[in-house]
């Protein structure tokens, strides 16, 4: 089988937008890269079908005269982060059938198969546009018996911008039904924490008076939080698969962690907490600040969930800032930020990119100088930005992974890196006698990072870092008497 690649691009979040508006799926995965950093993808991935209908742009250049869809089956294979560079690669082409993919860094992301026909589905005055951007958020008991339909509409000279070959290849009831097939999974049902797993769509001429596609779950999986919807448009029948993705994960409130720290056993800390806005960061400084710790986090992108932090913290009468920081560049000045009467004496640091465990590559030199990125280089940086601040004795936590003692698999480049953090930890005391740093071998907790659509075994975060927290401290407090005594 002969592949050639057809074109190639990278989709930018202003492309997202533009698709956003021609769609109407407004999902924030697709949009939004401070909420969709809280997804298990770590950021804003390329909508389906506006991959889909790229690849249909790339197709239309060869296809010739106006046609129509008989057969679409699309599968979305992994996620399409922006700024990757995708790779259209025709399979097959004739007359009728053509096959192909988008990959990425050698890897298939999506496969597209389909026919086409003379029969044609025109749906004049369709509307340009729907304004709600609503988007549901459904439970999974909810959308076990979700039905309804969505309007058609289709803004002709908006779309023939982005997709000027698809709109001369293809009828404009087939492209608003493909539209709406989007707005259906991310807006609709599951709605906000959605993914669009694929379908498997068939078109006839249809019935040109209808301007909605109806919907209807037909079969779902709670193992894997799956369902399959039935769906009918003017022109199209067929099946779309989809996913529940898990929530974004919350942390304990302060009246929790309140009910499990004692009182004042934090009180000689003043904690830099470096990724502090969620997850373990999160509740590391809910911990030490209920403990009658002084504590001040950081954030790098999530400024309101790390104020929504330092809120919480503060109206329950303890002590916390927040601030942006990058780690990744902390040569800045972190004095000016705390001014001069606050200086840490201890530095907690959870600065990290998403975490992949997906199946690829046995070893991704890539993705392995991306983690050491974080965790040595920009470690190393942030260490030597808070050891200008001060020269009293500093403690540091650094959060290594279980999985250099217990097997995970995939988990390559990731444990190397963190191997590597442990190894200049180590080095780190050596340099700097007044420097304890403390680096735990983390059990799987239940944050962001370790969400997934299949569940797995988590450790609850607030009893695993109270009691790693206080290891710590154990342990700075007999390395102190060391000293002393020496």
């Amino acid at each position: 089988m002969t592949v050639s690649t057809l074109s190639s691009r990278r989709f930018t979040l202003e492309d997202q937008l533009e698709f956003a508006e021609i769609s109407g799926d407004w999902n924030p995965m697709h949009v939004d890269p401070i909420a969709a950093r809280r997804t298990i993808y770590g950021g804003v991935v390329v909508h389906g079908i506006h991959s889909l209908l790229w690849a249909l742009e790339c197709v239309a250049q060869l296809a010739g005269e106006k046609r129509g869809l008989v057969y679409l089956k699309t599968e979305f294979k992994r996620p399409m982060h922006l700024d990757d560079v995708i790779a259209c690669k025709l399979l097959r082409l004739d007359n009728r059938d053509f096959k192909l993919c988008l990959e990425a860094k050698g890897k298939v992301l999506v496969r597209v198969e389909g026919s086409f026909s003379q029969s044609l589905c025109e749906l004049p005055g369709l509307p340009k546009k729907i304004s709600s951007r609503d988007c549901r958020d459904l439970t999974f008991e909810e959308i076990t018996r979700a039905a309804g339909s969505l309007p058609l509409f289709l803004d002709k000279n908006r779309f023939g911008r982005l997709f000027p070959g698809v709109l001369r290849l293809l009828p404009n009831g087939q492209i608003a039904e493909l539209l709406a097939t989007t707005r259906l999974v991310g807006m609709e049902c599951p709605g906000l924490h959605s993914i669009y797993s694929g379908h498997n769509l068939h078109f006839d001429k249809g019935d040109t008076d209808r301007r909605e596609l109806r919907y209807e779950v037909v079969r779902t999986d709670g193992r894997f939080s799956m369902l399959w919807l039935n769906v009918k448009g003017p022109a199209v029948s067929g099946t779309i698969t989809a996913f529940l993705r898990p929530r974004p994960r919350t942390q304990a409130a302060i009246d929790v962690v309140h009910g499990a720290v004692s009182p004042y056993e934090f009180a000689k800390s003043r904690a830099l907490v470096v990724g502090g806005s969620r997850g373990l960061g999160e509740i590391t400084a809910k911990i030490i600040a209920v403990g009658g710790g002084d504590v001040w986090i950081t954030y790098y992108r999530g400024k309101e969930d790390a104020e929504r932090v330092a809120q919480e913290i503060r109206s329950a009468g303890f002590k916390c800032c927040c601030s942006p920081f990058d780690s990744t560049a902390s040569f800045e000045n972190l004095g000016g930020q705390f001014g001069s009467a606050w200086r840490p004496n201890q530095l907690y640091y959870f600065a990290t990119p998403p975490i992949s465990m997906e199946k690829g590559d046995w070893f991704s030199s890539e993705k392995f100088r991306n983690y050491c990125d974080f965790y040595v280089n920009a470690f190393a940086s942030t260490v030597e930005a808070v050891l200008r601040l001060s020269e009293e004795r500093l403690s540091i936590f650094y959060p290594s992974t279980i999985f250099l003692q217990e097997f995970q698999e995939n988990s390559t480049e990731y444990c190397a890196a963190k191997a590597a953090g442990e190894l200049f930890c180590r080095h780190l005391e050596h340099r700097f006698p007044h420097v304890t740093v403390y680096a735990p071998r983390l059990p799987r907790m239940n944050t962001d990072q370790t969400s997934g659509l299949v569940s797995v075994a988590t450790e609850d975060p607030l009893f695993s870092m109270l009691k790693t927290i206080r290891a710590m401290m154990a342990e700075s407090l007999k390395n102190h008497i060391n000293d002393a005594r020496a």
